[in-house]
Protein backbone atom coordinates (compact mmCIF):
# COMPACT_ATOMS: atom_id res chain seq x y z
CA UNK A 1 0.00 0.00 0.00
CA UNK A 2 1.33 3.44 -0.94
CA UNK A 3 2.01 6.05 1.70
CA UNK A 4 0.45 9.51 1.37
CA UNK A 5 3.79 10.88 0.16
CA UNK A 6 4.07 8.16 -2.49
CA UNK A 7 0.49 8.80 -3.66
CA UNK A 8 1.21 12.53 -3.95
CA UNK A 9 4.36 11.86 -5.95
CA UNK A 10 2.48 9.60 -8.36
CA UNK A 11 -0.35 12.09 -8.81
CA UNK A 12 2.10 14.96 -9.33
CA UNK A 13 3.91 12.90 -11.99
CA UNK A 14 0.59 12.42 -13.79
CA UNK A 15 -0.21 16.14 -13.53
CA UNK A 16 3.14 17.08 -15.07
CA UNK A 17 2.66 14.43 -17.77
CA UNK A 18 -0.80 15.84 -18.58
CA UNK A 19 0.60 19.37 -18.84
CA UNK A 20 3.18 18.07 -21.31
CA UNK A 21 0.50 16.24 -23.31
CA UNK A 22 -1.59 19.41 -23.54
CA UNK A 23 1.43 21.45 -24.56
CA UNK A 24 2.27 18.96 -27.31
CA UNK A 25 -1.28 19.27 -28.68
CA UNK A 26 -1.15 23.07 -28.75
CA UNK A 27 -3.21 23.62 -25.60
CA UNK A 28 -2.02 25.86 -22.81
CA UNK A 29 -2.26 24.97 -19.15
CA UNK A 30 -1.73 27.87 -16.75
CA UNK A 31 -1.66 27.94 -12.97
CA UNK A 32 -2.63 31.23 -11.28
CA UNK A 33 -2.79 32.32 -7.69
CA UNK A 34 -6.19 32.03 -6.10
CA UNK A 35 -7.51 32.33 -2.54
CA UNK A 36 -4.19 31.48 -0.88
CA UNK A 37 -3.32 28.39 1.10
CA UNK A 38 -3.73 25.19 -0.88
CA UNK A 39 -5.66 26.67 -3.78
CA UNK A 40 -5.07 27.86 -7.33
CA UNK A 41 -6.94 28.69 -10.49
CA UNK A 42 -6.32 26.33 -13.38
CA UNK A 43 -6.72 27.88 -16.83
CA UNK A 44 -7.04 25.63 -19.86
CA UNK A 45 -6.92 27.64 -23.06
CA UNK A 46 -10.08 26.93 -25.02
CA UNK A 47 -11.71 25.00 -22.18
CA UNK A 48 -12.22 27.60 -19.46
CA UNK A 49 -11.04 27.64 -15.89
CA UNK A 50 -11.63 26.07 -12.53
CA UNK A 51 -10.61 26.62 -8.94
CA UNK A 52 -8.60 23.80 -7.38
CA UNK A 53 -8.41 23.25 -3.64
CA UNK A 54 -9.34 25.70 -0.92
CA UNK A 55 -7.25 27.76 1.48
CA UNK A 56 -7.98 25.33 4.32
CA UNK A 57 -7.80 21.96 2.54
CA UNK A 58 -4.88 19.62 3.07
CA UNK A 59 -2.12 19.33 0.49
CA UNK A 60 -3.39 15.84 -0.41
CA UNK A 61 -6.88 17.24 -1.03
CA UNK A 62 -5.40 20.05 -3.12
CA UNK A 63 -3.38 17.66 -5.31
CA UNK A 64 -6.42 15.39 -5.71
CA UNK A 65 -8.55 18.37 -6.77
CA UNK A 66 -5.93 19.38 -9.33
CA UNK A 67 -5.72 15.83 -10.64
CA UNK A 68 -9.51 15.59 -11.05
CA UNK A 69 -9.60 18.92 -12.86
CA UNK A 70 -6.90 17.91 -15.34
CA UNK A 71 -8.02 14.33 -15.97
CA UNK A 72 -11.73 14.23 -15.27
CA UNK A 73 -12.34 17.92 -16.13
CA UNK A 74 -14.55 18.28 -13.07
CA UNK A 75 -15.41 21.85 -12.23
CA UNK A 76 -14.20 23.32 -15.52
CA UNK A 77 -16.21 26.27 -16.77
CA UNK A 78 -16.84 25.82 -20.46
CA UNK A 79 -16.80 28.85 -22.71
Amino acid sequence: MLTTEEKCKEIIKEIVRRCGDDSDSGHQVCFCSDWGGNSLTLLLKGAGHTHCGTPKCTFDEFVHSLYLSLYKQTGLSVK
